[in-house]
């Protein structure tokens, strides 16, 4: 409606921790993805490029039962245009959303989630590399190494990366993407 501050109800049992939400008409700002994580603090990123995580975030979870568009602009609230937003919480055994700090060695850290991931999908926050999406179907054995780029039309990529265990996921490149 292109006010700010308006209230959507989102239709979770928890407060989202992932939000990805886009103008699905045209709109000023390129039809950008704009990503909220809860691991990013105020702070927004876009699904569809390789910027870094900065500014205030357009769109926050206020409670367990609505989201609040932050401000009156094109790319979250723009007057007349349909828009769709994705909202993701952790649940216990089936999901988990989060972050973790690298540690810049092959020998990464440990990502504990409480179950075996099935898809992984990672962004370093404070950096321009690529998002990036591994799962267990194009490799059912460890190390997991095929990965896709969502914001990009390169094609998959395949390195050592990381492990899938039965409790979370070990991390096996020094990347600064990972």
């Amino acid at each position: 409606n292109g006010s700010s501050s308006q209230t959507v109800a989102h239709g979770l049992s928890s407060t989202p921790e992932f939000l990805i939400h886009k103008d699905r008409d045209s709109n000023s700002n390129n039809n950008q993805w704009n990503v909220y994580h809860a691991g990013a603090g105020d702070d927004y990123g876009y699904l569809s490029v390789t910027n870094a995580f900065t500014g205030a975030a357009q769109l926050i979870p206020t409670d367990t039962t609505t989201f609040e568009l932050k401000a009156n602009l094109a790319t979250s609230n723009e007057s007349g245009d349909d828009f769709i937003v994705y909202c993701f919480h952790s649940v216990e055994g089936y999901s988990k959303v989060g972050k973790y700090i690298g540690n810049g060695n092959a020998d990464g850290t440990f990502v504990f989630t409480g179950f075996r991931p099935a898809w992984v999908l990672l962004k370093n926050s404070s950096s321009t590399d690529n998002w990036s999406v591994y799962d267990n179907k194009r490799d059912i054995d460890n190390p997991v190494r095929e990965y896709s780029i969502p914001n990009s039309a390169e094609a998959a990529g395949a390195t050592d990366t990381m492990d899938f265990l039965s409790n979370g996921f070990k991390v096996r490149n020094s990347g600064g993407y990972i």
